[in-house]
């Protein structure tokens, strides 16, 4: 009995020290999640501006750019957008088998398919699965997200999607919406495709624009700047939604550790108290024998 007593007690304090370490991990998230929520609602107008020059650039001067034109290869590419850490719920293991699920149906219809993974889990995940299929990782990259950081991703990929013909590159991520919730998103990065909209006449729609240096130069600048910022808000989005999602996890986690004290304290009381009344029981039943 008094060793089932002791016991209990390691179990109590072996669950406090976890809830102390979930409550931290939690405010250590929420903090983070502030900092890359603030990013992100800041960078928002900016996708709306940009997306609005684009097209109305691209509308009366070029619309037949290589980025913007379908290859004729039967390769699909997969940029696929995970954490480096766990302990963040579904986080992971929902961006894993969409993805599994998006493989598995461009393969039944014939192509094949490579994929640039960031982030630790999402490589970890797919290497196991099959390592022909993955062309690079980058990992590391969400202590410190800038607009700039993400030009050698956006170089690798333009680089992925020549080299290899692809058909069609896909970006794979969780799109922020509130902490508790995350949707996921197969965004087409390559080729870049815009809805124009439509007019009855080209001088409803022309405005007289002046290059400099050069209309090509210019709007290769612009196509390639367009990327960069959609790679760049995947990022933000993805790191948002992380952070939202082990904040919640280790509220969670906190508030089971908790409960669970609880029902072990209970526990405990009653073993005690049994083992106290047995006790005394032995005493009085001891005293009796010696009358």
């Amino acid at each position: 009995m008094a060793s089932n007593i002791r016991e209990i007690k390691r179990r109590i304090v072996s669950v406090g020290k976890t809830r102390n370490i979930t409550s931290a991990m939690k405010m250590v998230a929420a903090a983070k999640f502030r900092k890359a929520q603030k990013s992100l609602m800041s960078l928002r107008p900016y996708a709306i501006e940009l997306e609005d020059m684009m097209k109305s650039i691209l509308q009366v001067s070029l619309q037949d750019h290589n980025l913007m034109r379908e290859q004729d290869g039967d390769t699909v590419g997969f940029c696929v957008v995970t954490s480096d850490r766990g302990l963040c719920g579904g986080f992971n293991s929902n961006i894993a088998r969409h993805t599994v699920s998006m493989i598995e149906k461009e393969k039944k219809a014939g192509n094949k398919v490579k994929l640039y993974v960031i982030g630790n889990k999402g490589y970890q995940f797919f290497s196991k699965r099959n390592t022909e299929e993955i062309v690079d990782k980058k990992v590391g990259f969400y202590e410190k997200i800038h607009f700039e950081m993400t030009k050698s991703i956006v170089d690798d990929l333009l680089d992925f999607y020549s080299r290899d013909n692809l058909k069609g590159l896909y970006l794979v991520y969780n799109e922020f919406k509130n902490v508790m919730e995350q949707r996921l998103t197969a965004k087409k990065l390559l080729p870049i495709q815009f809805e124009f909209e439509q007019v009855e006449s080209d001088e409803e729609y022309f405005q007289d624009y002046i290059y400099e240096p050069s209309p090509k130069i210019v709007i290769d600048s612009l196509l390639y700047k367009y990327i960069n910022y959609i790679v760049y808000r995947s990022l933000s989005e993805s790191s948002a939604s992380e952070q939202g999602s082990r904040m919640t996890s280790m509220d969670s986690a906190t508030e089971n550790a908790s409960t669970l004290i609880t029902e072990l304290t209970l526990v405990y009381n009653k073993v005690r108290q049994e083992l106290i009344t047995r006790e005394l029981s032995e005493i009085v039943g001891g005293a009796e024998a010696l009358k």
